[in-house]
Parts: C-alpha cells; structure tokens; sequence
C-alpha cells in the first residue's frame, strides 16, 4: 500500500540584502504531527530567480530544525534565529527536546 505524504512549506522571514537581493528563511515539513521539519535558506535575484538554497536538518521526517527569523547586518552576513530538536540534526549538541539557536552566516559563504 502506498500513501500520499503532502508537504508544506512556511515561508518565516523575507529580507532585502544589501546587494539588492533577497533572502528568505522556511520551514518545510509534512502534515503529520509526529514529523519534524527543515529549515530552508534561500537567495533570489530581484526577478525572482533562485541564486542558491541550502537545507538545514537531516530529513523531512525526522529532523526539526526552524529558522524563525533573520536580520542582514552591515557586513553583510545573515543572523539566523530558531530552534532544533535533535542533536545529530545541524552537528550542534543538544540540552534538551527543543533548544534555541543563533547562526551568523557570513556573507562569503552566501554567494
């Protein structure tokens, strides 16, 4: 028997970098309440065209990793903000079932 997973996916935050682009921060994940979800970060041009993505978790139906939101700073790095739910999910040790996270991602890693 075969089942029909839907996934969805929440966009979290859009923000303008200083390079005229944007970046937006997701969380995809299916609709079954047992899973867990990824977070997603993205680089667009201003017409929309994807420059890059990267996913952060290990899958769709295991991990929890969300990146709630984001700021651009003068340097031109991103600072992510969120939460994960296991440890093995973005190689950081956990302290319990949920644990918050802050991530500078710096802007030569973001070409």
């Amino acid at each position: 028997i075969s089942k029909q997973i839907k996934i969805e996916k929440t966009i979290k935050k859009v923000i303008k970098t200083n390079d005229g682009n944007y970046m937006i921060t997701s969380l995809q994940k299916t609709k079954l309440p047992e899973d867990g979800g990824v977070a997603i970060l993205e680089k667009y041009d201003p017409n929309g065209n994807l420059i890059w993505e990267n996913v952060y978790g290990v899958s769709i139906d295991v991990s929890m990793v969300d990146f709630s939101s984001m700021v651009v700073t003068k340097d031109d790095s991103i600072i992510v903000v969120g939460h994960f739910g296991e440890t093995d999910d973005i190689g950081i040790e956990g302290k319990g079932l949920y644990d918050g996270l802050i991530i500078k991602f710096e802007q030569v890693r973001l070409n």
